[in-house]
């Protein structure tokens, strides 16, 4: 590298990777002190441990409005970095903070809907920041640091950006383990009194749906519902906080995060509907239709490829492609029976000996099927070689 190439680059160290970000010279102080806390520097502790790669390039359009470059920089080292850690982290659209000894909170949710705001809140009253924007965490359960700097909402067109420092939020320490997940769900100031503040802990399937709506190359894992649920259970659940301001609001938090463990019987959660036992069904290549035995006509009806799935006592969860489907009742019995290629009239009988005779039993199953077909959960074929 040059010295003039090096002069108009910054060093930094996010969710486990390096990364080396090229700008214009003139951008780089106030680059600097965004990115103070993602600054690589060679004789610094690192945030878990660092993964061993080449580092990734990211540059800087220098057409980009002068205004706007700032924000733009957030955004291009975020994608990076994601690309980067796909298919090592499991990874959302979250904030986090951390208690003193390094128990982090995850805060999911959508763009828009308070993440920043909570953090900013949490980490000016006790909490270390982590990020406002990806939590990364290995299988194992630890969080790789992001402490980018902070979206805020100016005047201007597009959202401008300050530092950690700049807004005097506290730092975490080097050591971070996950310890409670929860998403945010801001309701509106107008909304009646009863939904403004509640925090429910969250039943396994819904959980695992939640957290792989705001997930980032979850299908780059192996089995992701398995891990996303494993997880769910060394953090004792997800925890859904409906609330309008978050100030008032935070006590939930603390109180979650003052338990020890993952007993998850977190001090004024709501306890219904509180996470069902699952079990890892994993993939089945042999459920799968040969490609040549694919028939849209077919007499046969076999599972369609799938990446992952998992089960409770009466429900089924289905990672078709990087679409999850919720399967329950009829559908759920259809597709654990198909654990090889069958035809209609067994899958009949297999249904009544599941759940009793019932008169319209053939044609319950066709709408099942038709329409499980339709979604590419299953698909027709030809019946498989004695």
């Amino acid at each position: 590298m040059t010295d003039e190439a090096e002069a108009s680059a910054l060093r930094l160290r996010v969710l486990g990777r390096r990364l080396v970000l090229r700008a214009p010279a003139a951008w780089l102080p106030a680059l600097t002190v965004d990115w103070a806390r993602c600054l690589d520097h060679a004789d610094a502790a690192p945030s878990g441990t660092l993964l061993a790669d080449d580092p990734v390039e990211v540059a800087l359009d220098p057409e980009v409005d002068a205004a706007a470059y700032r924000y733009a920089a957030q955004t291009h080292v975020t994608l990076a970095a994601i690309g980067a850690a796909t298919g090592r982290l499991l990874m959302w659209h979250a904030g986090a903070v951390s208690t003193p000894d390094g128990r982090v909170c995850a805060l999911v949710a959508p763009s828009g809907t308070g993440k920043t705001t909570a953090v900013r809140h949490l980490a000016t009253h006790g909490y270390g920041y982590v990020t406002d924007e990806t939590v990364g965490v290995t299988p194992a359960g630890v969080v790789r640091s992001y402490p980018k700097p902070l979206s805020v909402r100016t005047d201007a067109p597009v959202k401008g950006s300050l530092g950690p420092d700049d807004l005097g939020l506290a730092r975490p320490p080097a050591a971070l383990t996950l310890h409670r997940i929860v998403r945010l769900v801001r309701v509106p100031p107008e909304a009646p009194d009863v939904h403004r503040s509640r925090l429910e802990r969250v039943g396994v399937l819904d959980a695992v749906l939640d957290l792989v709506a705001e997930s980032s190359g979850l299908v780059a894992l192996e089995q992701p519902l398995a891990v996303t649920a494993r997880m769910l259970d060394r953090t004792g659940g997800l925890f859904r906080l409906r609330y309008s301001d978050f100030a008032a609001a935070a006590h939930f938090v603390d109180d979650l995060m003052a338990r020890s463990g993952s007993t998850a019987d977190a001090l004024g959660a709501d306890r219904r509907d509180a996470g069902a036992e699952w079990q890892a069904l994993g993939v089945a290549p042999d459920s799968f239709v040969p490609a040549a035995a694919v028939d849209p006509d077919g007499p046969a009806i076999w599972r369609g490829s799938y990446l992952d799935a998992i089960g409770t006592a009466d429900e089924v969860l289905v990672l078709v492609g990087a679409v999850p489907v919720r399967l329950s009742g009829i559908g759920a019995t259809l597709w654990l029976a198909l654990d090889r290629g069958r035809s209609v009239p067994e899958l009949v009988r297999l249904l009544e000996a599941e759940h009793g005779p019932h008169p319209r039993a053939g044609a319950l199953v066709d709408q099942a099927l038709a329409d499980l077909v339709g979604a590419g959960v299953l698909v027709r074929g030809r019946l498989p070689a004695s």
